[in-house]
């Protein structure tokens, strides 16, 4: 499980909750949004660490068991901003359990209500630069993993034209191979033909191949199971 987090977008992410704390506090008491603070109950940041922290924490472990930090390839924008908003309204709805039946003066509610804005405005934003860095990174080559497809049939020849049209995806076709003689040798377009599958071994180390896709059908198991065991 460790490596399929991304340690690096959770750092990251405690800075980014960490600088909507302090704004949400400034917002609160410095420039007094909505409701202006009655100065019997005018506080400074530090009583408001402990349950920065805890609704920090929270949102953190929501976002860990929804898979939030699981980046994958092909996942949609949608997806990543429902995990975060998500993730951002469980740490502050179990943040304002505690404080309703605490009901310590201190706290304002409005606060944590800044706060968790503040979060997923702050959340989503990073993630739309990284995946705009990596779509501008991709383009240019860095960090695309080179294909070969096995097959070359109309599931064969859709999976390449979808790779080609979604370059943000990071994946190159290297070339298809397919153990009709024909089609095995024939070119389609821009996609080329590299021969059959006794080819493999020989295209996997002179094409440099990162992955292989089979879009072979179910009716092929045995070929697939062969090519899997090469």
């Amino acid at each position: 499980v460790v490596k399929l987090v991304n340690w690096g977008a959770v750092v990251l992410d405690i800075v980014l909750i960490l600088v909507a704390f302090l704004l949400a506090y400034v917002l609160r008491y410095q420039f007094q949004w909505l409701r202006e603070v009655d100065p019997a109950y005018y506080t400074t940041f530090v009583p408001y660490i402990p349950m920065a922290a805890i609704q920090g924490g929270l949102t953190l472990l929501a976002f860990l068991l929804s898979g939030v930090y699981r980046f994958r390839r092909g996942a949609s924008l949608v997806d990543e901003v429902y995990g975060v908003i998500n993730g951002a309204f469980s740490g502050f709805v179990v943040t304002v359990f505690f404080i309703f039946f605490w009901r310590p003066l201190v706290y304002s509610r409005l606060f944590f209500l800044y706060a968790t804005a503040l979060i997923i405005v702050f959340l989503i934003a990073a993630r739309l630069l990284r995946r705009a860095t990596l779509r501008v990174l991709r383009a240019r080559g860095f960090g695309v993993d080179r294909v070969l497809i096995v097959g070359s049939d109309d599931v064969g020849l859709t999976v390449m034209r979808n790779l080609m049209a979604q370059p943000e995806l990071g994946f190159e076709v290297v070339g298809f191979v397919d153990d009709d003689p024909e089609r095995g040798s024939t070119n389609i377009g821009r996609f080329q033909a590299l021969g059959s599958t006794a080819n493999l071994p020989a295209l996997l180390r002179s094409q440099q191949v990162d992955e292989v896709i089979i879009t072979l059908p179910w009716q092929q198991r045995r070929q697939i199971l062969a090519i899997t065991g090469q």
